[in-house]
């Protein structure tokens, strides 16, 4: 009795076979501890766009990351665990189940929701045609057209089909150079994979209620003057950026925001500066660059290896109850 009594407090106190699902409500909290003090770093890096865009939707997505996998080895251990042979141990997995079962439920909800949006805002989108068709075709990017003449709207998505969509106001706005501007920037972004990371962004980030909203802005942001600087090996500057004050003029004439990756308000005089304003060779710095990517590392590798040693622990300690 009393050494059953002791494996339930083994269980209870230090997880046992749930080492790993504890771990999940434990470890990525503190991740994003850590995430968020290199928060700051991540957003200087305005000389090192490209590493920028990357590590904060690195960072960003961590703590839902470590999240998914604490989960899926702590169910695979689950299996295996004396603990489920008590009813304390069952009742314990069952809570921590739920939880579980309730934060990927509702990030599910929310991933459907922004797809049932996208879908309902493309819904009447065609193939482009005319002028617009041929300009698509000689920047080698699928056009779709929305029959919309208010909203000013050009944009990557995945659905209803995969490539660039831009609304009948938008192609009527811009002239020929300033539309294949923009197609250049969107097809960097189809060539970048945006559109593809951006749904899973969202999706590790809803998955616990942590606030990661300054790094998904830094990644937003970023990603556009990426997307500017790999336009600009087929465009002229000077075109690019009246492509991008087209797009902000005609949405404030209309009363309605710019509904486009193309437009992130946060971004857009920061991108002009660039554009029109070129520094030259930036040369980035590295040394931040390098010590950010070595906290992550630092952080991934607490989450992997916090659990791991635990389970080592509760075994060694399992051991010398029995």
């Amino acid at each position: 009795m009393n050494q059953i009594a002791a494996l339930l407090v083994a269980c209870l106190t230090s997880g046992a076979m749930f080492t790993s699902l504890c771990a999940a409500l434990i470890v990525p909290p503190l991740a994003w501890l850590g995430v968020r003090a290199l928060t700051p770093s991540i957003e200087a890096m305005h000389d090192d766009r490209y590493w920028q865009a990357g590590l904060a939707a690195l960072a960003a997505s961590v703590p839902g990351a470590l999240f998914l996998g604490l989960v899926a080895l702590g169910i695979a251990e689950g299996t295996n665990s004396p603990c489920l042979q008590l009813t304390a141990g069952k009742m314990l997995f069952v809570f921590l189940a739920t939880l579980v079962a309730a934060a990927i439920g509702r990030s599910i909800v929310r991933a459907h929701r922004r797809q049932r949006d996208l879908r309902a805002m493309l819904a009447n989108a065609e193939p482009a045609r005319g002028r617009a068709a041929r300009i698509a075709a000689e920047v080698c990017i699928p056009l779709f057209e929305v029959r919309d003449e208010r909203e000013m709207l050009i944009m990557v998505a995945n659905v209803p089909h995969p490539g660039a969509y831009a609304s009948t106001f938008s192609l009527q706005q811009f002239d020929d150079p300033e539309l294949r501007a923009a197609l250049f920037h969107e097809r960097a972004h189809i060539e970048r994979g945006d559109h593809r990371l951006t749904p899973w962004l969202y999706f590790l980030t809803d998955l616990l209620p942590l606030q990661v909203e300054r790094l998904i802005g830094v990644y937003r942001c970023s990603r556009e003057f990426c997307a500017d600087d790999c336009a600009l090996s087929h465009v002229k500057r000077t075109d690019l950026a009246s492509a991008l004050l087209r797009v902000a003029r005609g949405a404030t004439s209309t009363g309605m925001r710019p509904v486009a990756a193309f437009a992130e308000r946060d971004a857009v005089y920061g991108r002009l500066e660039v554009l029109l304003r070129p520094r030259g060779d930036i040369v980035p710095d590295r040394r931040r660059r390098d010590a950010v990517v070595a906290a992550l590392a630092v952080i991934v590798a607490f989450g992997v290896a916090v659990p791991a040693i635990a389970t080592a622990l509760v075994h060694c300690s399992l051991g010398m109850i029995s």
